[in-house]
């Protein structure tokens, strides 16, 4: 009686150990390790589960239509827009990475007014950092597809991400879409 006692605990503990390490490596989990890392205002472990650089990239592309340059014009003429979103990119990802620690760090909410973000919010459409700290897994419609994973939050309308995994196991935002209405 005994030893079926310990091998039906031991079963249990392998089942939930394995369990765990299913979960661990799920775009859900990534997720909610970004929601905590925003609830406990932890810029440095919110980072690890949203790649700037290739928001404003995609972002970019989506801009001007195709990959901007940091390079001259082929006639050496007037500088495209192309070419200037190409030279103002690394300006504009650092400054939107300041602006997203100090918004993850920032342990002042505006109040009660839902309508205008606080000063130190993130905003980018219907997607408001204050509002994504409050996101669980109910609120969550997950499209997973080997590494990629579309994410689109129940509580806000017209938005999505874009989620990869990288070769550490979690899963990195890399774009934010606009849904087509």
């Amino acid at each position: 009686m005994k030893r079926r006692l310990f091998v039906a605990l031991g079963l249990g503990i392998v089942l939930l150990a394995l369990g765990f390490l299913y979960v661990r490596e799920t775009p859900h989990y990534s997720l909610y390790r970004l929601v905590l890392a925003i609830q406990r205002h932890d810029p440095d472990e919110a980072m690890k589960y949203v790649d700037v650089d290739s928001i404003v990239d995609n972002l970019s592309t989506h801009l001007i239509g195709s990959k901007a340059t940091d390079g001259t014009d082929r006639d050496g003429k007037k500088p495209s827009l192309k070419t200037m979103i190409g030279k103002a990119l690394p300006g504009m990802k650092e400054s939107i990475k300041a602006s997203l620690r100090n918004a993850i760090s920032s342990h002042g909410d505006a109040g009660d007014n839902h309508h205008q973000p606080a000063p130190n919010a993130i905003a980018i459409n219907n997607l408001d950092l204050r509002k994504v700290g409050q996101t669980s897994f109910w609120d969550l419609e997950v499209q997973r597809d080997k590494e990629i994973a579309i994410i689109r939050l129940k509580k806000l309308p017209g938005v999505r991400a874009r989620m990869v995994k990288t070769r550490s196991g979690h899963w990195q935002v890399v774009e934010i879409l606009q849904e087509v209405e």
